[in-house]
This record gives structure tokens, C-alpha cells and sequence, in this order.
């Protein structure tokens, strides 16, 4: 429901009334742990809302107390604002919680998307986590499936050029690991040739027989 909610938002307040919701005043925020766990969808749709106009209505009075109203508008430091609270609290998790690639590969975009507030040191401690990851939690596999290998291959390839690491040990090794699955997993195919090439069983012909069918046609 909260995804629906993110992906069908058309003002740029829905997404701040998203972040900053709490049902009471002294409450914790109700979607803010959903929303940076699952940030991918949540940052895009909110860059993609910046220039978008709000849903909020204000009245305006004029003369001798008429009124009207009319759509309020957000100022940019207000929009700014909450994009800065989007990534430092974006931060804070990306650089704490790393259980899978796909965790390195959020660090990433969000890089990617607010350069500014990733310093070096930051950069090199994730640099540093991802190949701690490739060396040792990569190979706790639950299910053997090739997939999961060459997969994984491929992120750990994309990655590498963002950290400007060598992986091609790793990357080999996955890819080498995967082959070995699908060879063992192969079904065994028949032979159709089986019974004719060595052995005489009850449907197998002599070469006198041969001749006898020949030597019929002939006459």
C-alpha cells in the first residue's frame, strides 16, 4: 500500500506529508523506517516531484472580506529542505546496514543522487565492505541455483567499476561455480544408439540376415 501510495503521488507534498507523517504528535514517524529501507522507489519518485505544484489550497481574502482560494505554493529552500532530511537520514542507513549487494548498490545511486554529503572516507570504508562481502558473505548460498551466481557475477562486475577495484577472481569464480551447477543439474539424455553398436540382442540383425533381404529385393 505504502509503494502505491509513493509511486501514485502527483504533488510534491505528498511525499513530504509520506516522510514526516506521525499519527500523534509525540509518536515515532508511521512510513519513515519502510521508507528508507525500500529508498530506491521513494528517492526517485521524490526527485521526480520537485517541480511538481502542491495539493494544499489557502485562502485569500481582498476587498471588504472576500475570499478566494488558491493552490499554496511551496518555496524551493522548503523543497531543498526536505531533500537534505531525505539524505542524511539515507546516509545514516546506507553506511550502517550493508547484508547484500544489492545494499552496496543503493550506497551507489544514492552517491550517485547526492554527491555532496558522501565524503571520501566514506567512499573507501564502503569500498573496504565491499570486498570484505565479496570474500567471504557471497558464498553463503541457501539455494543452489546457477542464477544466483551469474547474478551475482554481474553486480559484483558493476560494482567493481564504481570502486575501481579488480574482482575478476571472484567474478571467474562465480561464473565457474555456475557452469558446475548446470552440468550437475543437466537430466541425462538417452542413447539412441544403445544396442547397436556393440552386442546382439533379440532385435539385432547378421550380416547373413542383410544379405538374405538384399538377395529377396533383387529377385
Amino acid at each position: 500500500m505504502l509503494r502505491a501510495l509513493v509511486l501514485a503521488a502527483t504533488f510534491f507534498d505528498q511525499h513530504m506529508t509520506l516522510w514526516e507523517f506521525r499519527e500523534e504528535q509525540h509518536e515515532s514517524l508511521t512510513f519513515r523506517k519502510t521508507l528508507v529501507k525500500y529508498n530506491s522507489e521513494f528517492v526517485n519518485a521524490l526527485f521526480l516531484s520537485l517541480n511538481f505544484r502542491t495539493c494544499r489550497l489557502i485562502n485569500h481574502q481582498f476587498g471588504k472580506g472576500n475570499m478566494y482560494k488558491d493552490i499554496w505554493d511551496m518555496s524551493f529552500e522548503a523543497r531543498a529542505t526536505l531533500v537534505v532530511s531525505v539524505a542524511f537520514e539515507l546516509k545514516n542507513d546506507l553506511t550502517t546496514d550493508i547484508d547484500s549487494l544489492d545494499s552496496i548498490e543503493c550506497f551507489c545511486d544514492f552517491k550517485g543522487l547526492f554527491p555532496e554529503v558522501i565524503t571520501d572516507d566514506v567512499v573507501d570504508s564502503m569500498k573496504d565492505k565491499f570486498i570484505d562481502y565479496t570474500q567471504k558473505d557471497i558464498w553463503n548460498y541457501h539455494d543452489e541455483d546457477p542464477d544466483y551466481y551469474r547474478d551475482d557475477a554481474y553486480k559484483i562486475e558493476e560494482l567493481a567499476k564504481q570502486f575501481e577495484v579488480d574482482m575478476s577472481d571472484t567474478i571467474k569464480a562465480l561464473e565457474s561455480r555456475a557452469t558446475e551447477l548446470e552440468e550437475e543439474q543437466r537430466p541425462d539424455e538417452p542413447d539412441d544408439l544403445e544396442g547397436y553398436s556393440s552386442g546382439r540382442g533379440s532385435d539385432s540383425c547378421s550380416d547373413s540376415d542383410i544379405d538374405s533381404i538384399f538377395n529377396t529385393l533383387r529377385t
